[in-house]
């Protein structure tokens, strides 16, 4: 690796430290080949964030949008139309989507980025995010972008992400590591509750997902009516399970209340039937049953884990007890 013609940012992690972004210049790949096409000038934060955005899009099928907070995707959704992606994106986390960093996997045109608001009379409505990053955008959608002069555009293919290796510069040392691109081992269901089928698409998704997010990491997916993916929440980078499984349940229950009552509906009953297809998904094994429990009293009827635990059978049992479907995925995704 060779690395010149550092790029000034506009500052570090924090305002005080300043900080400098390295291409390598033996290879123009991943990040090394940004361009960036409007907005301020980038920040150490941004880029961070950016990587975890592109990272979040680039291995979804059809057209996939992440909402990032914190390198964290806080909304992800997958469609057969890109028209509405970013609303089902922004739907997972509406308040931590302010200031957020928003990636999509396929161009961009001016409907699929209407639901910013940004040419709105009114500044208050228009909805305030750090950077969008496309593998390309139409001149409607960069026109439009432009309304919001600070916004950085940036552009950049999720599919030059083909880095078989991961790098960490620690202290003067660097780590390197294989990346995480087995989705799947070995897939198993093993509880006497078996989903059927087991939804392949929505497996995927929610691995996808899980991947991304900080250990110890849990999602909660579902598939809509209309065949869209969505995350429906996440709890990332706690110390413990538990407090993650808690996190995501609590977003969970927050978005479908506020979708059931702007549709109308009953919100226990919109809460139940949402919850009982939907999946909670783990990056790792279930060290105990604890988190089995929570699962049961969100009504949550499905879970998706790669196993591996000296207690995955008190696990197992706890999901038989409880009527919950069980399906072990065999690879363990942390992310540090």
């Amino acid at each position: 690796m060779s690395f010149a013609n550092p790029l000034p940012l506009r500052y570090g992690e924090n305002p005080h430290q300043p900080a400098h972004f390295f291409p390598n210049e033996e290879d123009a790949t991943g990040l090394s080949g940004i361009e960036i096409l409007g907005g301020k000038a980038l920040s150490f934060n941004n880029i961070m964030d950016l990587a975890g955005a592109v990272e979040a899009v680039a291995d979804l099928d059809d057209f996939g949008c992440a909402v990032i907070k914190h390198t964290n995707p806080c909304g992800l959704a997958q469609s057969k139309q890109q028209d509405k992606l970013l609303e089902l994106a922004w739907e997972g986390d509406p308040m931590s989507a302010f200031g957020s960093i928003i990636a999509f996997n396929k161009p961009v045109d001016a409907p699929a980025l209407s639901f910013l608001n940004l040419d709105h009379p009114k500044k208050m409505e228009r909805k305030f995010v750090e950077v969008v990053v496309a593998p390309d955008f139409t001149e409607d959608a960069l026109a439009y972008l432009k309304n919001h002069e600070s916004l950085r555009i940036v552009k950049l293919d999720p599919k030059t992400l083909d880095d078989p290796w991961d790098y960490k510069f620690v202290h003067g040392a660097l780590l390197a590591q294989r990346r995480d691109t087995d989705l799947l081992g070995t897939v198993e269901v093993v509880t006497e509750v078996a989903p059927q089928p087991v939804d392949e698409g929505l497996m995927r998704f929610g691995l996808q997902a899980v991947r991304q997010l900080k250990s110890n990491a849990i999602c909660i997916v579902r598939r809509r009516a209309d065949g869209a993916f969505q995350l429906l929440g996440m709890g990332a980078g706690q110390p413990n399970r538990v407090t993650s499984t808690r996190l995501a349940v609590e977003k969970a229950y927050e978005n479908l209340t506020r979708e059931a009552e702007a549709l109308g509906k009953d919100v226990e009953a919109h809460l139940k039937a949402e919850l009982k297809a939907a999946v909670l998904v783990s990056d790792a094994f279930f060290p105990f049953p604890d988190n089995i429990d929570m699962v049961a009293e969100a009504g949550i009827g499905t879970v998706f884990q790669p196993g591996g635990s000296i207690r995955d059978k008190k696990v197992i049992k706890a999901c038989n007890h409880h009527g919950i479907a069980m399906v072990m995925t065999g690879n363990r995704h942390f992310k540090h």
